[in-house]
C-alpha cells in the first residue's frame, strides 16, 4: 500500500472516524498535515547516574525497591505515594503523585524504572512515568507534541510512524543538493525521520537546522519577492508611441498647437 502526502488521515491503517475527528481538532486533515507536526520538545530516557544529574533535571534510572509503598491522599481526588529506591549506590525516595493505584504492583525487592524530576537536595526523584523491570528497548529519545490532550502521545506516534512509512517516496525535497551539501543539512526525508523518531541528541539537532535553514531560506526569497513587486511598481507605466504616427496626427489637427503643448507632447514622446 502507498500513500500519497495529500491524501486524508483516515487512509492511514487504524485511524478510524473517530481518530480523525480528533486529529482535525489538532489542525490535521492529510497525512501531510500530520508529518509536518513537529514535536515541541524530546524526552530523554537514556539511564543516568545520579551523581552526575543537576538539580531539577528530568532523569531516568533503574532501582530496587526498598520499602513497602506508602500512600497519603490529600483530598480531592489527590494522592502521593512514595517508595525508597535503591539506584547504584544512592538510596532515594521516589514519589507518584495520583498514582495510588500503583501501591498493590510495588513490592520490596522488584526492580523498576522511573522518569522524573531530581531534587538532588532532598534526594527525591518525583516519579512522572514509570515501568516494572530494568529499562527495556523503548527508545532513548521520545518526542512529545502539543496534542491539548486530544489524543495521546503513543497513539500519535503510532499514526507518524505509518505516515512516514508509507508516504516516504512522496515527500518533495524543496532545497537544492547544492545547498544542502554546502551547509551539510539532511534532505527532508531524512530530517522528517530524525524528528519524530531520533536516536541521539544529533539526530535533533541537525533535523530542527535542516527546519529552520528552510524556514529563513523561504522567508529571504520573500522578502526579496516583495521588495521587487514594489521597485517595478514605483517605476510605473512604460508607454511606446509611434513617434512618426504622432507627428501625422498633429500636422493633421485643423489648428496649431501652442507652444507649451508642442513641448508636452514633444517631451511625452521623448520619455
Amino acid at each position: 500500500m502507498t500513500a500519497s502526502i495529500r491524501d486524508a488521515v483516515t487512509s492511514l491503517k487504524g485511524v478510524g472516524k473517530a481518530s480523525a475527528e480528533r486529529l482535525q481538532k489538532l489542525g490535521i486533515e492529510t497525512i501531510g498535515d500530520l508529518i509536518n507536526t513537529i514535536p515541541y520538545r524530546h524526552e530523554d530516557f537514556r539511564l543516568k547516574d545520579l551523581a552526575d544529574t543537576p538539580h531539577n533535571e528530568r532523569v531516568t534510572i533503574e532501582g530496587r525497591v526498598e520499602s513497602e509503598p506508602s500512600v497519603l491522599f490529600l483530598g480531592r481526588n489527590r494522592s502521593r505515594l512514595q517508595i525508597r529506591l535503591l539506584a547504584g549506590p544512592h538510596l532515594v525516595k521516589a514519589i507518584f503523585f495520583n498514582q495510588h493505584y500503583l501501591k498493590e504492583r510495588l513490592s520490596i525487592g522488584m526492580v523498576v524504572t522511573v522518569t522524573g524530576k531530581w531534587d538532588r537536595g532532598r534526594q527525591v526523584i518525583n516519579v512522572s512515568n514509570f515501568s516494572e523491570g530494568p529499562k527495556t528497548d523503548q527508545a532513548d529519545f521520545e518526542p512529545v507534541y502539543s496534542l491539548k490532550n486530544v489524543m495521546h502521545q503513543k497513539t500519535f506516534r503510532k499514526y507518524m510512524r505509518n505516515a512516514l512509512d508509507l508516504c516516504a517516496g512522496e515527500i518533495e525535497e524543496v532545497l537544492p543538493d547544492s545547498i544542502r551539501e554546502a551547509y551539510m543539512l539532511p534532505s527532508v526525508s531524512e530530517a522528517l525521520e530524525m524528528v519524530h523518531f531520533p536516536k541521539s541528541p544529533t539526530d535533533v539537532k541537525q533535523a530542527r537546522r535542516r527546519f529552520v535553514y528552510e524556514e529563513l531560506l523561504k522567508f529571504q526569497l520573500k522578502m526579496i519577492g516583495m521588495k521587487k513587486i514594489r521597485k517595478d511598481a514605483e517605476k510605473g507605466t512604460t508607454i511606446q508611441y509611434d513617434l512618426e504616427r504622432l507627428k501625422a496626427f498633429i500636422s493633421s489637427l485643423p489648428f496649431e498647437l501652442t507652444g507649451a503643448k508642442k513641448e508636452s507632447s514633444t517631451n511625452s514622446v521623448l520619455n
